[in-house]
């Protein structure tokens, strides 16, 4: 028997309000959700959380704005406070597939792998395919803190991801988040470089490449990328915090390497990555 056989997306319920006043509720909502995205590119995760949430209170039928908020309280580092908002929204709407997805995000950082793979299989069986995409990005997520051996599949179910979508840089965004939390910062570096590709004015790109090339101990380029954060918004809180550690990092590092040997590091560690997976 299939116990999911009749997910769809559920239509939403009237509110019960006034036109005018739903009117309004749904322009409060548009705004705390645009600006709650417009925080995400700017790499303030958890100010786009809290926006996000806020949205919440005015279209709680909005699953692409639940989707949103508990990604982003997880990213933040909120995980019992994503928990939370992902069973309230199974409760209220449990045959919407889509949100099942988040839900699976919430089990893969609990280490519920089993679970979290079984939640993004139903997106993919019940769910109209506009929803794939995420659904493709949070499996890869899944491969990857599951065992950092996964990489191959991870990367394919990240290029799965940004084919279906018509500007793929959040897909991009979510992969290089995995695999930089998977301690691989040069396939990390690889998708960041896709996220400022396709939105080179979202300093989150740019912040990510620099943490991706700080991880490598390759404080130079680090420096360049989060000078280029600046550049788009200067005194950004992290990358203002990050340069400093680098320039630190870079005055003892400079002492042992030269320039030269810097890039060949990079050279060595990019080729060993590529040969590991195949590609």
């Amino acid at each position: 028997m299939d116990l999911f056989g009749h997910l769809d997306i559920e239509v939403p319920r009237g509110t019960g309000l006034d036109p005018i006043v739903a009117d309004q509720f749904r322009n409060e909502a548009a705004s705390f959700h645009r600006s709650g995205l417009n925080l995400l590119q700017r790499g303030h995760v958890g100010q786009a959380a809290e926006m996000l949430e806020r949205a919440l209170g005015f279209r709680e039928h909005d699953f692409q704005l639940w989707r949103d908020a508990i990604d982003m309280l997880v990213r933040a580092g909120r995980l019992e406070r994503a928990e939370a908002r992902s069973q309230e929204a199974l409760q209220n709407y449990r045959q919407t597939a889509p949100l099942f997805a988040s839900h699976a995000l919430v089990f893969a950082r609990q280490e519920r792998y089993g679970d979290a793979l079984g939640h993004v299989q139903v997106v993919f069986d019940h769910a109209h395919r506009d929803a794939h995409w995420y659904a493709h990005a949070i499996r890869g997520e899944i491969l990857l803190r599951q065992d950092k051996s996964n990489r191959s599949d991870a990367i394919e179910c990240f290029d799965s991801a940004m084919d279906a979508m018509p500007n793929p840089w959040r897909a991009a965004l979510i992969a290089a988040w995995a695999f930089l939390d998977a301690e691989l910062p040069v396939f990390a570096a690889a998708a960041a470089a896709e996220v400022t590709h396709w939105n080179p004015r979202a300093c989150v790109g740019w912040l990510l490449l620099a943490q991706c090339f700080e991880q490598l101990r390759l404080y130079e380029q680090a420096e360049f990328y989060y000078h280029c954060v600046l550049e788009l918004e200067p005194n950004h809180p992290g990358a203002t915090r990050g340069l400093q550690a680098v320039k630190a990092g870079n005055f003892g590092l400079m002492s042992l390497f030269r320039r030269a040997n810097l890039n060949g590091r990079w050279r060595t560690a990019y080729e060993r990555a590529i040969h590991q997976t195949g590609r």
